[in-house]
C-alpha cells in the first residue's frame, strides 16, 4: 500500500491546492469555497500594490478544476455574500479580483465555532450504529500539528522581484532580491516603468537575467553605450537605432 500511495504522490505532482471547509461555509458552498481557497492563496502572491489579481478562466481551471460556469456561479455566490470584488484593468480592460478580508474576517467570526469535520453516525444494514469518523481524530490531528516545529517563515518576494518572474518567467538571483526592492520600491509607477524596461529588455532578445543591465536601463535611460546618453525620447526608436549599430560593427 505504501508503494501505491508513492505511485499516486509522484502522479499528482504539485497539483495541490489548500482548500478551507470554513470558506463552503460562509461562501455559499463547496464551489464558492474551492474559488476563495484559491483566491485567498494568491493574495499576498500578487504583483498589485493594491492587492488585486489577474487570472484567466483557463488558469482558474488549471488550478482547481472548476469550468467556467462553474466559476461564474461561485463569483456570484462569493460576490452576494460581499466576500470578494472584481475590477477591469489595464488596457485592454482585463478582469481582476480581490478578497474582501474584512468582510471574511466578520463572516469567520460570525461562525458558532473554529470550522472543523463533525463526527457522523450512520445506520448499517443490520440496524447498529456505525460511526465514520473517529472521536478523537480532530482532537489527535490538531495536537500532532501544534507538536511539529513550525518552518521558519520566508520573508516576502520583493514586488520588483514579482515583476521581473512575470516578464522573464525566472527569478533572479536572490542576491539581487534586497538590491531591487531598494531601487524600485513598490510603488506602482516605479513597478510598472521596472516592467516595461524588463519586457522591452526580453522582447529584444538581450539576456533575460542580466538584472545588472536592466538596472542601468532604470537608473541613466536606454542609451548607447560607447556614446552616453541617447537624445531619442522614443524607447522604440532607441531600441531600434542600438540593434542597427550592434548588426553593423558586426558586420
Amino acid at each position: 500500500m505504501n508503494t501505491e500511495r508513492h505511485a499516486i504522490d509522484q502522479l499528482l505532482g504539485r497539483g495541490t491546492i489548500a482548500y478551507h471547509v470554513a470558506f463552503a461555509a460562509i461562501g455559499g458552498g463547496a464551489l464558492a469555497g474551492l474559488f476563495l481557497s484559491q483566491l485567498y492563496y494568491w493574495d499576498d502572491r500578487g504583483q498589485r500594490a493594491d492587492g488585486f489579481i489577474y487570472k484567466t478562466q483557463d488558469e482558474w481551471q488549471r488550478e482547481t478544476g472548476l469550468t467556467r460556469r462553474q466559476q461564474e456561479s461561485a463569483r456570484k455566490q462569493l460576490k452576494a455574500h460581499g466576500l470578494i470584488e472584481e475590477h477591469k484593468h489595464s488596457v485592454p480592460a482585463r478582469l481582476h479580483y480581490r478578497i474582501d478580508k474584512a468582510a471574511v474576517v466578520n463572516a469567520l467570526s460570525s461562525l458558532a465555532q473554529p470550522y472543523k469535520l463533525e463526527c457522523t453516525k450512520r445506520t448499517n444494514k443490520h440496524g447498529g450504529s456505525v460511526q465514520t469518523i473517529p472521536e478523537t481524530t480532530t482532537e489527535t490531528t490538531t495536537e500532532t500539528l501544534e507538536d511539529r516545529p513550525r518552518k521558519k517563515t520566508r520573508p516576502p518576494t520583493p514586488p520588483a522581484v514579482k515583476t521581473f518572474r512575470h516578464w522573464t518567467h525566472c527569478y533572479p538571483a536572490k542576491s539581487w532580491y534586497t538590491t531591487l526592492a531598494n531601487a524600485i520600491g513598490d510603488d506602482p509607477v516605479n513597478l510598472d516603468k521596472w516592467g516595461q524596461i524588463v519586457h522591452q529588455w526580453v522582447g529584444t532578445g538581450w539576456n533575460p537575467r542580466s538584472v545588472k543591465g536592466m538596472l542601468e536601463v532604470y537608473n541613466c535611460g536606454w542609451r548607447n553605450p560607447s556614446r552616453g546618453p541617447t537624445p531619442l525620447t522614443s524607447t522604440n526608436a532607441v531600441l531600434d537605432k542600438m540593434m542597427a549599430e550592434a548588426e553593423t560593427a558586426a558586420r
